[in-house]
């Protein structure tokens, strides 16, 4: 290159550099603006974090028979249990506890074991303990493997329970709720029953002398050939109750509602059932001998055939009742009103 030409040049590079100059701060004030602009909208909105995952803390669930969900506060209740369970299943599956005899050692540590248990148990865990017993089959039997005579049953929630044949013998079932149970065949000599709910229950055959029924229901029960010899049924509710041939001797039966129950057949001699409801109650054929009635409702009862001999029925209201061929020998009828009633002869009283 000539030396005529360089100025040229040189002012060529010159001026290259100063458009670069100029575009870079161009830029950079483009740059500023849109910053500006951005942290103009921004402005108002505030500061934002990304989120942690904040942890989920549920709380506790209580088991359908955990002790909070009954009010019980005893915080050992649902092991307990579960520790008798594993002991019978042991008892059962590693020393054949079903093979042994009924005066073996094994049998009565079993049965001291389930006796003990269920005094430490609230009303839901002595149901579960002996639906256990009772799907164990070791309960419902002639010959069970764990009796449970003189068992701590009070409270207990038995509702829709098979304790068919279950000897029972002196249990205490107070305040129990046996609704729908199946006691058929079941043995509850002396068993204390005071205030239990036995509606629509099955207790036909069984064996209940001289049972404490006081105040309880048996609304649509069925008694039929069930033993109740000496039975203390006062104030209990019998409503549409089925005693056919039930053994009623020497029972109580003060105040207790049996309207529209079924009594045929019945032996209730020398009971004591002194204003009790027998409005539309079957007593044909039964046996009332010896009885007292004083007092009772029999309006549309059904005596027809009934042996009445030696009872006391004074003050009894038999307005509407059927006394055809009836055994009234001796009979007390002092006060008694008969209204419409079908007297022994066939003849109508008014």
């Amino acid at each position: 290159m000539s030396r005529q030409t360089q100025p040229y040049s040189n002012t060529n590079a010159l001026w290259n550099r100063l458009k670069f100059v100029v575009v870079a701060l161009g830029l950079v004030n483009v740059l500023g603006a849109a910053y500006l602009f951005v942290a103009n909208a921004l402005a108002d909105e505030p500061l934002r974090m990304p989120r942690l995952p904040v942890p989920q803390v549920n709380p506790p669930v209580a088991a359908p028979n955990d002790a909070r969900s009954t009010g019980d506060t005893n915080p050992f209740r649902l092991t307990q249990l579960e520790q008798y369970q594993n002991f019978i299943h042991e008892l059962v599956v590693e020393q054949n506890l079903k093979q042994t005899r009924e005066d073996s050692p094994l049998r009565s540590q079993a049965k001291n074991e389930t006796l003990s248990t269920l005094t430490q148990l609230n009303s839901t865990d002595k149901g579960l303990l002996l639906r256990f017993l009772s799907d164990s089959n070791l309960i419902s039997s002639e010959s069970p493997v764990i009796p449970l005579s003189g068992a701590d049953l009070s409270e207990a929630d038995l509702s829709d329970s098979n304790l068919s044949k279950t000897d029972l013998r002196g249990a205490d079932l107070r305040d129990a709720k046996l609704n729908r149970v199946d006691l058929s065949g079941a043995k509850l000599f002396g068993a204390n029953l005071d205030r239990t709910d036995l509606g629509f229950s099955n207790l036909s055959g069984a064996e209940l002398f001289r049972v404490s029924l006081r105040d309880s229901n048996l609304f649509f029960s069925n008694l039929s050939n069930a033993n109740l010899k000496g039975a203390d049924l006062s104030f209990s509710d019998l409503f549409l109750a089925n005693l056919q041939n039930a053994n009623l001797s020497n029972t109580i039966l003060v105040s207790v509602d049996l309207s529209y129950a079924n009594l045929s057949g019945a032996d209730l001699a020398f009971s004591s059932i002194t204003s009790a409801n027998l409005s539309f109650a079957n007593l044909s054929q039964a046996t009332l001998s010896g009885a007292d009635l004083n007092g009772a409702d029999l309006q549309n009862a059904n005596l027809s055939g009934a042996d009445l001999s030696g009872a006391s029925l004074q003050d009894v209201n038999l307005t509407n009742a059927n006394l055809s061929g009836a055994n009234l020998f001796e009979a007390d009828l002092t006060g008694a009103i008969l209204s419409n009633t079908t007297m022994p002869d066939g003849t109508v009283q008014n």
